[in-house]
Order: C-alpha cells, then structure tokens, then sequence
C-alpha cells in the first residue's frame, strides 16, 4: 500500500516542480522501490542543472545527502536459522579453519552459547590485502562452528576487488539460510552485490531484485559514481564426457564477458568501441582463463568449477579527471597451482627443480613453483595433448599483453594488475613485467626490476602468505581512460 502512495506521488512531480526538504518526508524512502528511488535522484539533480545556480546546486547536494541517509534506515530482513541444521562438508571452511575438523570444535546450534559474532569486512581485496582478506574468511569459519549469528559488516564503501565477493558467496551457500547476515553496508556496495547476482548466493535478502545470467550487465547511476555490474556466472563440475558442452558454455560466458565490455567503453565514450582483433584476442583470454580452472582445479578428473563476476566503477582521479575503473575476477576451488605443477611430466619437473634450487634461500618451494607456472613451456599437461595449443602458455604474460596495451594507464593511483591467490602464495604482474620478447623459444615473467629468471622474484610482488586459499583466485583490474582509449582504438581498429 504505502508503494502505491510513493507511486502516486512520484507521477505527480515533473522537473519543474522542485523538491524540497519538506515535500521529501512525503515518501517512504526507505521502503519504495530501487527504480522509484534512482527517479528521485535523478529529478532532484536535473532541477538542480535546471537553474544552474550555486543555490540550487548546495540544495541538491544536501536533498541528496538526507535521501541516502533515509534509504540507509531501510530495515535489513533476516531469515530465520534452522536449529537442526548439520555441518556441511565446506572445502573453503575446512581450508580457512583447520580447527573445524577437530572433535568438539564445531557445536551443534542447541548447544552454542555464543550469540553474535559481528565481523567487519575491511580491506576486502585479494588485489590490494591478501593477508587481511583471508584473514576475514579464517573468522568466519571459525564463528560458523561455535556462534548462533554472524554479524558481516561491509566496511568499504566500494568493491575494489570482486574475487573476496564471490568467495564469500560460495562460503555462505554452504551456510544455513540466516546464520550469516548482512549488517552495515553502503549504499553502493549494497547495489552493486545485487546487480551482480551475489546476494543470492550469499543467502542474503536483497534490497532490490537481482540480475539474471540473461542480462549481461546491469547499470545504475548515482551521484558519486557511474557502475556498471558483469553478473555472476559458474562453469566447469560437468563429467569428461560432456566436456564439449562445458566449452561451449565457456565461449559462451567469453562472448558475453566481450559484449559487456564494449557496453562499458561506449558508455565511458559513445564514439570509442573495441576492435574486432582485441575483442577476439580479450575472448581467447578468457577460454583459457576458464580451461584452466576445469583442468587444474580438479586434474584427476578434469572436472573442476569456476565462478565470475565484474564490475565497472567509474570514479575521479586526484586530478579531478574521469577514470573507469574495471576488475573481474575468478574463482576456482580445489587445488592449488603449486599442487597440481607437481604432476608435471619428469622433463618439465627437472625445470621447475632447478628453478626452486637457484631461489629457494628467498621462498618456500610452493611459492617458487607457482611463479615457475606462470611461464611458458611450463605446464602439468603435456604438450602433445588433444589441447596442445592451450598448454604451457605463459598465463599472466598472455593476459596481460591482451589487456594493458589497451586499458593502459598513467594515472599512478589506478594501476592496471593482474593478480593471483593460489594456495600459500599471492603474486601480481603490473605494466612493468610485460615482456613479448622470447628467450630460447619462450617468454618468461621473472617478477624483477631486470625480468631475469636467474634472479630471485621481487617481494614486493611475489609473497608467501600466512594462511592458504584452497584453489585459485585472479583478480584483473585495468582501466578505461579516455585518452588511452582513443588513442589505441585508433592504432588497432
């Protein structure tokens, strides 16, 4: 009923009749619909535009500010928790809070005394703070077994990083509906999780309905910021024999992954697209991003899975200018790259041997061998196989010359990256480790100011990490700037 009302009055205004404070208490912000809301917005900065005054414009800003802080009161809706609920078989748990499969660790729901466990969820970024983000996921595994409720409270106002996101909603779909809930989050956080899809996984109510897999992105505007939502996509878990299909299905989310990225760089410039030879090349990218995760998240049966997200932030520098700022992640569970290199035929072993030999007084063998996947002619799959043209590519070197050639930046707050979580060990390649040049029949990454393999990884992108993710995490962040953009569309379109 009170939406019918927030209905009624939404049809009797029209940009010449401005809203003040007085008329907004007329609606029910906290509970009218998502749309309705953003017409609100978007009524209140047109009349401010209208009159072009600085008056206006202090009046709009304000109207604006009391809008946000009202939908924030919206009330959260919690599910009820299931008492009888019994503990689930979670690799990602298990894996965070080893404590968990010790006798007594995990209690019953009767017999827990503690009621709520409130975790706020800060510095959630592979990318950016492996350490503290794993960290997160190690207290949530360790209240899932002892505590009634668990609080999450999204602290950062924006997504920099969707791979935790995506992890976090496979962790709660193995949750019982209720036990985990969501507590303070911002307003544009909160949007772009719904747009995404992720909120359903997460067993979470969303504040607005959510995106499909048909709809290959969702946009929404406010005042801080234009975002624009890739949604959540899984893969992979298919036996060998349908494994046809999972390729198709894979090419699938690829095209789609293409489309919306040219969506995002029209929208960021009507005049800019991509050329069909990088969309091609961005498509090839992803298959094998996606190959790798079936085949080496499960190698004995080939039949692993991957999930992804992305999202489109466009923000300004501190120079005041527009950047757009892209990052799609994806996740793979099950075995690390360290773990499945290990069987890698003798020949590619010997090489990996002598790599581990010359650095191993800087890191441990798991992290040495991770790096040592990332090069060419390094690979568990032997090279004659029915997908020898996928086999020992230099991932992070084939990424990143499809992307940063044409998402570069010079803007030093907002670098492109590509970054991996697998295991013990967290690496990340920027601008400065792209090398197309081969040595001895291959490209190698060594992860140093002289990209030398006979010397150690630099720390400052190669580090063991303190707990271990059970799988593979890639986070890519690139970005869109206009003069970047113009600038190479012309050169390759």
């Amino acid at each position: 009923m009170e939406n019918m009302h927030n209905n009624k009055r939404l049809r009797q205004f029209s940009i010449a009749a401005p809203i003040g404070s007085k008329r907004l208490t007329q609606f029910d912000i906290a509970s009218m619909p998502f749309k309705d809301y953003m017409h609100l917005r978007e009524h209140i900065q047109k009349n401010a535009q209208r009159k072009n005054s600085f008056a206006a414009k202090r009046q709009a800003k304000e109207l604006l500010r009391k809008l946000s802080i009202a939908r924030k009161k919206r009330p959260q809706k919690r599910m009820k928790v299931n008492p009888d609920f019994k503990k689930s078989n979670c690799i990602l748990l298990d894996a965070f809070y080893p404590g968990r499969a010790n006798k007594g660790a995990w209690k019953p729901f009767k017999k827990r005394r503690r009621q709520l466990a409130e975790i706020n969820l800060d510095k959630f970024s592979f990318i950016d703070c492996p350490e503290e983000t794993i960290g997160k996921f190690e207290e949530i595994a360790s209240a899932e077994c002892s505590t009634k409720e668990i609080m999450l409270n999204y602290v950062d106002g924006l997504c920099f990083d969707m791979g935790p996101y995506i992890a976090l909603a496979l962790v709660n779909d193995s949750l019982p509906k209720g036990l985990a809930n969501k507590g303070k989050i911002s307003s544009e956080l909160d949007e772009v999780l719904s747009s995404a899809g992720l909120l359903n996984y997460m067993n979470i109510v969303p504040t607005r309905p959510e995106a499909s897999a048909q709809h290959t992105n969702v946009h929404y505007k406010n005042d801080l910021q234009d975002v624009m939502t890739f949604s959540f996509r899984k893969g992979g878990g298919l036996a060998p024999e349908n494994l046809a299909f999972s390729e198709q299905r894979d090419e699938k989310v690829a095209d789609d992954f293409v489309n919306t990225l040219k969506s995002w760089v029209r929208k960021h410039n009507p005049k800019q697209d991509i050329s069909a030879q990088i969309a091609t090349k961005i498509k090839n990218v992803m298959t094998e991003l996606f190959d790798n995760a079936l085949r080496h998240g499960a190698p004995e049966t080939e039949t692993g899975e991957w999930h992804t997200a992305g999202v489109l932030q466009k923000k300004k520098n501190i120079h005041g200018r527009d950047v757009v700022v892209c990052n799609f992640s994806i996740v793979n569970i099950g075995l690390s790259v360290s773990d499945t290199l290990m069987m890698a035929s003798d020949d590619v072993m010997k090489e990996v041997d002598t790599y581990i030999q010359l650095h191993k007084s800087h890191f441990p063998e798991s992290t040495l061998r991770t790096v040592c996947a990332m090069q060419d002619k390094i690979s568990r799959i032997h090279a004659g196989g029915s997908n020898a043209q996928l086999n020992g590519i230099g991932l992070m070197t084939s990424v990143m010359n499809v992307f940063s050639p044409l998402f570069g930046s010079n803007l030093q707050e907002y670098q492109p990256s590509f970054t991996m979580v697998s295991g013990d060990t967290w690496i990340q390649a920027t601008q400065n480790h792209i090398n197309d040049e081969e040595e001895h029949g291959k490209r190698n990454i060594a992860f140093n100011e002289q990209n030398d393999i006979s010397l150690p990884p630099d720390s400052e992108y190669v580090k063991t990490l303190s707990k271990r993710f059970p799988g593979t995490v890639i986070s890519i962040r690139f970005i869109i700037g206009a003069d970047q953009l113009e600038e190479k569309v012309k050169k390759d379109g």
